[in-house]
């Protein structure tokens, strides 16, 4: 399967959403050094090398599925089948191997498929814990043991669920912990909000987060061969022994959301907030959302004209077309569960009657896919112009209020007027003297000048004085894009601090407006220190070197560059500026 276009363009965002084991595993410096020696053995060339480390950087953020990686391979690299076996088996069992669990594909099979036996390669297992985000939260709250009442603890299990699926960044989650429960906060300490952030990273820096039917497949497929696993220090918690998932994920209630509040009680900030969370979540269902999906399930099973043994096999079909069309799986997934036996919940078809079936679904994907587009397209046009409208009539209600003032302070000052004129008083007329005034000498006027006012000579030049440059003006869009690496050092002596106060330019303008909001999030990823953090990133997915060697590299050069502190605080900044 080819990787997802969209994906594709945007490899930072999948960057982000990486556990931090799995990041630091695939950057750190033994990692890297395995790979050169792969290069070494295969002789890959120095053309050939970009190719490779794009393709694997896209397998790296799931941007593309292992089982396409000789496939990609042969077709950009112009190899021979059986070379690009050798090398997808020998950079899966070195690299993909020990964080196997982090991938949905089986990496042990994947690499017996491609002709080499996996336990040739010596491997640091990294156990990735999968658990269910209400059974996460049940384990948070059972070792905070904070004694909450009731209707608190509810409210922090919301904020929780909230946190984790990326509604809330964590100073947003950190300052409704603390707040009053009067404005929907829980009225924590800064003490217990800070031991609720290091017990959540903690948690989160092994754990990959999946669905309760993830879970149940897991089950059902039949266990991999063991695994050779050793104890590394500072990276994630290993075992020699992959315990059960009934050990692993203890039974515990299911969290089925916070529960409504007593009417009186829900303040119109705390609507405000519930409302915007059921937006979010909206939002990343995907767009298949609201879709009748029913007839083209229909004709789809009609067109591929499969023959299957009973309805049982009938609606594992029909479940498996609308997850395809809702986005829940892709096409890779979805060949696979066509291609898998029925025994182990797939429906165990030919590869021909697959292909057959997966072109009619991408089809009516992609028309789906135009269709929605349309939609959000008008839906966005009526907005726009619902706000135009009331922008317009906004102004409207403007003008009148000012024409009526202006109609107000007339009358007054006219009103006025009329009652300083009734209380004049009528003077007498001045008395003539009967005798001629006395003639005044005449004088002889002399003109005189300033200094300043006479030229000395013609070959003098006027001095000017009082000159006034025009000041350019610029708005706080245009500030964020002209930004240059210099103005963003002057923010403040500290990286975290810079950080903070571009967020908080950003913030205001969404304060006014959401179209504000887009256009500020654009203008700072036009500025220079946006680009060279891209153009790091960048050199570092294709060189396949660290970002602490490039940024070091660069110094030396000397090329403007950022630091590794500047880095790591935009990187941070990319994941709370979403739209």
């Amino acid at each position: 399967m080819p990787p997802d276009v969209k994906s594709s363009q945007n490899p930072l965002a999948a960057f982000q959403r990486l556990p931090t084991a799995l990041r630091k595993y695939l950057f750190s410096s033994e990692t890297q050094d395995r790979f050169l020696e792969l290069v070494k053995t295969h002789k890959i060339t120095d053309l050939e090398l970009p190719k490779i480390s794009f393709i694997i950087g896209d397998v790296d953020l799931a941007l593309r599925p292992l089982s396409e990686l000789v496939h990609s391979l042969v077709n950009e690299l112009g190899w021979t089948g059986d070379r690009a076996k050798k090398v997808a088996a020998d950079l899966a069992g070195f690299r993909y191997l020990p964080i196997s669990d982090f991938f949905k594909e089986n990496v042990w099979a994947q690499i017996e498929a491609w002709g080499a036996d996996p336990k040739k390669y010596p491997v640091v297992k990294i156990e990735a814990r999968k658990v269910t985000l209400p059974t996460l939260i049940d384990e948070v709250i059972k070792e905070l043991n904070l004694g909450l009442a009731p209707r608190l603890d509810e409210r922090l299990r919301f904020l929780l669920t909230s946190y984790l699926k990326g509604v809330r960044d964590e100073v947003e989650f950190q300052a409704r912990l603390t707040r009053p429960e009067k404005i929907g906060g829980t009225e924590l300490p800064e003490k217990d909000s800070q031991r609720i952030i290091g017990l959540l990273r903690l948690k989160m820096a092994n754990t990959h987060l999946v669905e309760e039917q993830e879970i149940r497949n897991q089950k059902s497929e039949p266990s991999r061969p063991p695994f050779p696993t050793h104890l590394v220090e500072g990276e994630a918690e290993l075992v020699k022994e992959r315990p059960r998932l009934e050990e692993a994920l203890p039974a515990a209630k299911k969290f089925a959301g916070p529960s409504a509040a007593p009417t009186e009680e829900i303040k119109e900030s705390e609507e405000e907030e519930i409302s915007r969370f059921k937006q979010t979540l909206q939002t990343k269902i995907g767009r298949a959302a609201g879709l009748d999906l029913k007839q083209s399930v229909i004709s789809i099973m009609n067109a591929a004209k499969l023959k299957l043994a009973d309805r049982e096999l009938e609606n594992r079909l029909r479940t498996i077309i609308e997850a395809r069309l809702k986005d829940v799986r892709d096409a890779a997934e979805t060949r696979v569960l066509l291609l898998r036996p029925t025994s182990q919940n797939g429906l165990g078809l030919a590869p021909e009657q697959a292909e057959k079936l997966l072109k009619l679904l991408e089809a009516e994907f992609l028309a789906l896919q135009k269709q929605q587009q349309i939609v959000k397209k008008k839906e966005f046009e009526t907005f726009r112009q619902a706000q135009q409208q009331k922008e317009a009539q906004s102004e409207i209600q403007q003008n009148q209020k000012e024409a009526e003032l202006r109609e107000k302070r007339y009358f007054e000052t006219v009103k006025k007027s009329k009652s300083l004129k009734e209380k004049e008083v009528l003077l007498p007329p001045p008395l003539r003297s009967a005798l001629p005034a006395p003639a005044l000498p005449s004088r002889k006027i002399t003109p005189t000048f300033s200094p300043a006012s006479v030229r000395h000579g013609p070959n003098e030049k006027p001095k000017v004085t009082d000159v006034a440059f025009d000041r350019k003006t610029a708005g706080p869009v245009e500030e964020l894009r002209t930004m240059t690496l210099v103005g963003f050092r002057r923010l403040s002596a500290e990286a975290k601090e810079r950080g903070l106060k571009i967020r908080d330019k950003i913030e205001l303008l969404k304060n006014e407006s959401y179209e504000q909001y887009v256009l500020a999030v654009k203008a700072w990823q036009a500025s220079e220190p946006f680009r060279l953090y891209l153009e790091l990133s960048r050199q570092a997915l294709s060189s396949g070197q660290s970002v602490p060697e490039i940024i070091k590299t660069r110094s030396a050069a000397p090329q403007p560059t950022l630091d590794l502190e500047e880095f790591q605080v935009i990187l941070e900044l990319n994941s709370q500026l979403q739209f």
